[in-house]
């Protein structure tokens, strides 16, 4: 038997068999490859919280202000540690007396 090819048979023969290696290749290469792919989620109790507050009183004296500044915020602190938050997680930041304008000053005591 004689095969007899023309040119352009032969380079479709040639076209396939190199585009078959290719593949080949390829298939190869995309089987030693590891795909993974996910979707996670996490739910958990928040451990932190900030919150601002403040008091403001007036007095006579500063020294009345303070008194009663004091002892609003002890009501505030014992109702924290009541509710469950311990102590060491509570934290005072700030306390200031300031003067009113058109305040005036007394003989013996300041007034705010």
């Amino acid at each position: 038997m004689c095969f007899r090819f023309n040119y352009i048979q032969l380079a479709l023969v040639l076209s396939l068999i190199v585009f078959g290696i290719i593949d080949g290749a390829r298939a190869e290469q995309q089987s030693s490859r590891i795909v993974v792919t996910g979707e996670g989620e996490v739910d958990v109790a928040p451990d932190i919280a900030q919150v601002h507050t403040g008091v403001t009183t007036r007095g006579k004296t500063v020294l009345e202000a303070t008194e009663a500044n004091s002892k609003l915020m002890a009501a505030i602190l014992t109702a924290l540690t009541e509710s469950g938050i311990p102590q060491r997680d509570v934290q005072t930041a700030h306390s200031a007396c300031m003067r009113l304008a058109g305040a005036r000053q007394g003989a013996k005591a300041r007034r705010l």
